[in-house]
């Protein structure tokens, strides 16, 4: 716990900016130390004594827009429900197994919870607007582990055991977030996560998901040869979408909320995106290095959308479009909002992955600078590395310990006897 937690005095963090404006009460899902105020709970302290602390990253810089200041903020929060680290399972069910050091990995639990779902939130303050555009993340919501010292992935239940937690997890999505899209980045030159997809695609098949879209894109296939910049062609199918979706937009003068973080998207045959989204929930096997890169991609054609609705054209201002700009490698020359964008967006995908493997991301290199370096690929070796060393021998205290924290470890004891 010493670095990766944050807290205040005057702002709960648990909740979006939005959330906050509607006066909505503690998300508890993001509040870490939730167990640790269980009396205080249950005897009705008023909330002004409880202070919540999240799990995730807090980010900040300042620059100049078109002679005005804009300060912007990232703020990541991490779910409670089903936490853990990389390769062990959450809950109790299995605790008996990873006291028997058997490695695995549970993808969706039996409250309908994903692994690693973080929700990210980019708030920023301009003239006399605040603005706040939210992402989450999350594992693929089908039962799957991965066991062994080669970390295999097995499929746990069939569609039929699956298919009623599945529906859940999407309809929590949708009664908290609105209309979604999932954006799928894992490869189908790789058999077991093309064994994933496989098991997603045709839960959403199955259903008739109205408020649900899907968008598959085989990252690894489209970024070969360090290609990353072809990964545009994605934002941009998203582009009209994010348009037509919005912001929360609160006016800074009088505290009351302009607009919205809203949409309706329609699911065709060909999983193809009709109309519109109200929130994007991207995901690879791990939700940490592919996805925290596509939303870093979606988090600046949100912002520039954004300030456009606030009369600012930053694509005029940088040349080009935003999203774009964030391949160039050439940092002397560019914009100084660019050049702190991606360092943000890097340091928030560093600070999740730190929480999750013991390293940090395989690609920050990537959104940090627009470029894998040859030194950046033996770094990449390296953490490969030693996230597989932090699974084999060091996880498990730090799982006891998140288990503690959560008040899940004395259960699961007593669950194993």
């Amino acid at each position: 716990m010493s670095s990766g937690y944050y807290f205040s005095l005057t702002y709960d963090l648990t909740l979006s900016k939005a959330k906050h404006l509607q006066k909505k009460p503690t998300e508890t899902r993001f509040q870490w130390n939730h167990e640790l105020y269980r009396d205080f709970i249950k005897f009705n302290i008023d909330q002004a004594w409880m202070v919540s602390l999240i799990q995730g990253h807090i980010g900040y810089f300042a620059s100049t827009i078109a002679s005005d200041r804009v300060d912007f903020f990232l703020i990541s929060r991490r779910s409670c429900l089903n936490s853990g680290t990389r390769y062990y399972a959450r809950g109790k069910h299995l605790f008996q197994e990873r006291m028997l050091r058997i490695i695995s990995y549970i993808g969706l639990d039996d409250d309908a919870n994903v692994a690693n779902f973080v929700e990210t939130e980019q708030i920023f303050f301009f003239r006399d607007k605040c603005c706040s555009h939210v992402q989450v993340r999350g594992s693929a919501p089908v039962f799957w582990r991965q066991k062994g010292i080669q970390a295999q992935i097995k499929l746990d239940r069939t569609f039929a055991l699956t298919n009623h937690l599945f529906l859940k997890h999407m309809q929590f999505l949708n009664e908290t977030y609105g209309y979604v899209i999932c954006i799928n980045l894992m490869a189908k030159s790789k058999k077991e996560e093309q064994m994933i997809t496989e098991a997603f695609e045709t839960h959403i098949r199955a259903n008739v998901l109205n408020e649900t879209g899907y968008e598959y894109f085989d990252f690894h296939r489209h970024v070969g040869n360090q290609k990353f910049e072809n990964t545009n062609p994605l934002i941009d199918k998203l582009f009209p979408a994010l348009d037509s979706l919005g912001f929360t937009i609160e006016n800074l003068q009088n505290g009351t909320l302009e607009l919205s973080q809203s949409g309706i998207c329609i699911l065709k045959q060909d999983f193809s995106l009709e109309t519109i989204i109200g929130v994007l929930r991207t995901n690879c096997l791990d939700c940490l290095d592919r996805t925290n890169f596509i939303q870093g991609k979606v988090g600046m054609a949100a912002f520039a959308l954004g300030l456009e609705r606030l009369g600012i054209a930053l694509k005029d201002i940088i040349g080009r479009e935003p999203y774009e700009e964030l391949d160039n490698a050439n940092i002397k020359i560019q914009n100084s909002l660019i050049v702190n964008f991606k360092n943000l967006w890097a340091d928030n995908g560093d600070a999740l992955s730190i929480h999750y493997t013991g390293t940090g991301s395989v690609i920050s290199e990537v959104t940090r600078l627009g470029k894998r370096s040859f030194f950046g690929l033996i770094d990449h070796g390296l953490k490969t590395i030693n996230r597989y060393y932090n699974g084999s021998f060091e996880d498990k205290l730090k799982q006891d310990c998140l288990d503690f924290l959560l008040a899940k470890h004395a259960g699961a004891v007593t669950n194993s006897k």
